[in-house]
């Protein structure tokens, strides 16, 4: 059996900082274009739009 372990308590100031960061059209959600510009791969190239597809997917979030 696993064992639980406790969380750390979120900064909802932090986080609510980033997606806005995150929003550049300020309409509330992010596109995946939106997030395709956000995130980088180790090479500091964006992530292939079908990767962020299938990101977006395994979230269940309409894109």
């Amino acid at each position: 059996m696993h064992k639980m372990t406790k969380m750390a308590p979120v900064d909802k100031k932090f986080l609510w900082d980033i997606f806005n960061k995150i929003d550049t059209d300020k309409n509330g959600s992010i596109s995946g274009d939106e997030l395709q510009q956000a995130l980088r791969n180790g090479t500091w190239t964006a992530f292939n739009p079908e990767t962020i597809r299938l990101m977006m997917s395994k979230a269940n979030i309409i894109y």
